[in-house]
């Protein structure tokens, strides 16, 4: 499985949460993260176009929702 963590840090004097995806977490064995990897890529791939920059038409409340939904 694809690793996800929450990460928090600071931007010049701002604190922020973000959410981090790695595609090559520690596995149980070298084939899994390699597995992993290659899942990662195709889905990468095969994203919509349209997909790149999603967030610059979503309204805040709508990511704050999903935010803590995914929490």
């Amino acid at each position: 499985m694809i690793g996800n963590r929450m990460c928090y840090g600071f931007s010049g004097d701002k604190a922020h949460i973000r959410i981090e995806c790695r595609y090559l977490p520690s596995g149980p064995t070298p084939v899994d993260e390699v597995a992993n990897f290659a899942f990662w890529v195709g889905l990468m791939k095969a994203k919509p176009p349209k997909g790149k920059e999603f967030w610059k038409n979503m309204a805040f409340n709508t990511a704050k929702s999903n935010f803590i939904k995914a929490s």
